[in-house]
């Protein structure tokens, strides 16, 4: 159960009951497995030092209230989803702000090459302002680099197929900015012979996390998001 994962949370016990019930049911038991150790693992990287100072919180308890609206975006969605796809989004759900702990400079470096960058704001700035596509760089090196044998995160992830990893991976580096379209057009994946457009799977993942504006969401070091009316 996800409530055996958190070592805290303020998330309010009825949504993680609803979580826990509704991913039970509508992925596969391997993958239900699969998000259990995500959660153990997200939690394990936000209790190291926070890269990206005075910001509002992305941590584990902001993933599973994206994850929550996620599923509830889901149940109405006219079309019904298969479990793969369920999957697929409740695993971009949780690792979507991932690089704003990221610490990899060979992973700055390759999103410096893929932006053009030439400026020269603070790692701080650059990281806030590049979190999605260092979160879907970070998540395909965790797959396939080696040198990351130290981290919990890494074991989990090489569990996933390396197909539905990509597709994560595009969803994840879709939930912000203002090219979503075009980071997911035309790309699609086949589940029991039928394509399915990612944009739409990356597109619950970008409104679930927008939903997510609450108050618990403020900063300990930032008094102002702190005192925001809810």
């Amino acid at each position: 159960m996800i409530k055996g994962r958190l070592s805290s949370s303020i998330v309010e016990e009825s949504i993680i009951d609803e979580l826990d019930k509704w991913l039970k049911v509508n992925t596969e038991k391997k993958s239900y497995t699969i998000l259990l150790d995500l959660i153990e693992n997200i939690n394990q990287i936000w209790t190291f030092d926070i890269v990206v100072q005075n910001y509002t919180t992305h941590k584990l308890d902001h993933s599973l209230m994206v994850l929550y609206y996620a599923i509830n975006l889901i149940k109405n969605y006219k079309i019904k989803l298969d479990k793969t796809a369920n999957f697929i989004i409740a695993v971009a759900c949780l690792l979507h702000d991932i690089g704003l702990q990221c610490r990899d400079e060979s992973i700055y470096d390759e999103v410096r090459k893929k932006i053009n960058y030439c400026g020269n704001e603070s790692l701080n700035i650059f990281v806030r302002n590049n979190h999605a596509l260092i979160s879907s760089l970070w998540i395909r090196n965790l797959y396939n680099n080696e040198s990351y044998l130290d981290l919990g995160l890494r074991y989990t992830i090489k569990k996933i197929p390396e197909e539905i990893i990509s597709i994560i991976s595009l969803a994840v580096n879709s939930h912000s900015g203002h090219s979503f379209f075009e980071k997911t057009k035309g790309y699609t994946y086949t589940h029991a012979q039928i394509a399915h457009p990612i944009n739409k799977l990356a597109l619950i993942v970008r409104l679930a996390d927008e939903l997510d504006i609450g108050k618990s969401r403020g900063d300990l070091e930032n008094p102002i998001l702190n005192n925001l009316p809810t």
